[in-house]
């Protein structure tokens, strides 16, 4: 009898470590992987809002990473490099968010609003 709950416990572990590994391979998180390098040179405030966006992102809080990619471009001005890497990564979000839940409407329209001031000619 105890062998078999052992043999449960396992099979109930190894379902639960499967079922996580499954989501994670089926839906990876929104790819920041050019924001390091596109801001390598930028000053640290603003490298520090860009580590705020990435970690917002692997923890799934895209409310805080939106957040801190407004906040990165409302800081200075950004190469257009910088844009276009923004431009990028808020439409991963978009897409994740897009996955995740139709109730993040607000969300979706806080990145529609950052999308074109950023796509518009610098000021």
């Amino acid at each position: 009898m105890k062998k078999l709950w052992i043999a449960l416990v396992v099979l109930a572990l190894m379902g639960g470590v499967g079922w996580i590994l499954f989501q994670r391979l089926a839906h990876p998180p929104a790819d920041t992987g050019r924001l390091v390098p596109a801001f390598a040179a930028a000053p640290a405030a603003l490298r520090a809002r860009i580590d705020d966006a990435i970690r917002g992102v692997k923890s799934g809080d895209y409310v805080a990473s939106v957040q801190a990619l407004q906040t990165a471009e409302e800081q200075g001005r950004l190469s257009e490099d910088q844009r276009q890497t923004l431009l990028y990564t808020l439409t991963e979000i978009r897409r994740k968010i897009a996955e995740q839940s139709d109730d993040q409407a607000r969300l979706l329209n806080q990145i529609d609003e950052l999308t074109l001031k950023l796509m518009s000619p610098p000021e």
